[in-house]
């Protein structure tokens, strides 16, 4: 299955700045030999484009967050995108998290996934996404697992959210590996950028 990796920095948060270097350089070197394309983004907003012109069947958000809500969500951000993704209704979005569900809710909207289940919110929310799962983890993710048939890999500072100490961590890596960066506003909220709200299937 053609898949889209999203690394969020603040999925490293409470983690020393050169063990998170050293395993995302661990992670890019692998990426890089196997010429999968990087881009580096501000906020998730941004990512949203790249993932919709990827052709991806599945979407692996590595993330502190969700960043899913119910189908009827009207706000684009930070904390909505995976609910903005134009494939998502053909697709299965795949959360990989080191904190808990409740840690991992950073909108206003009620989220999806509930209790220590792997299935999505049921009793008044739903997502239209074909498939919906999440994973806990205690650190990241092996990059052989995470690298196949990985069409591209999306770097995201999230810099209110993210430990400040590891903000020079993407720094360097961006650089290092010369990924593209698109600049962005610091501010995660921003809502400069807009979408058509989804609707829920069958409406």
């Amino acid at each position: 299955m053609r898949t889209y990796v999203s690394i969020d920095l603040d999925f490293f948060n409470g983690m020393s700045p050169d063990v998170v270097e050293s395993t995302l350089d661990n992670f890019f070197a692998s990426a890089l030999r196997r010429r999968v394309p990087m881009v580096a983004v501000m906020n998730h907003q941004q990512l949203t484009r790249f993932v919709d012109e990827s052709c991806a069947k599945k979407l692996i958000n590595i993330d502190m967050h969700a960043d899913i809500v119910d189908s009827d969500v009207q706000e684009f951000n930070c904390g909505t995108w995976i609910s903005f993704v134009r494939w998502r209704h053909r697709g299965h979005y795949h959360w990989v998290h080191r904190h808990s569900v409740g840690d991992g809710e950073c909108s206003w909207a009620d989220p999806i996934f509930m209790g220590l289940h792997n299935q999505p919110r049921t009793r008044g929310h739903i997502t239209d996404w074909k498939r919906v799962s999440r994973r806990k983890v205690v650190g990241f993710p092996y990059s052989r697992t995470l690298l196949s048939n990985c069409v591209s890999v999306g770097f995201v500072l999230s810099p209110y959210y993210v430990d400040a100490e590891l903000e020079p961590v993407f720094r360097t890596l961006v650089k290092r590996y010369q990924m593209r960066y698109i600049r962005g506003i610091r501010n995660e909220d921003f809502h400069s950028v807009s979408r058509t709200p989804p609707k829920r299937r069958g409406h």
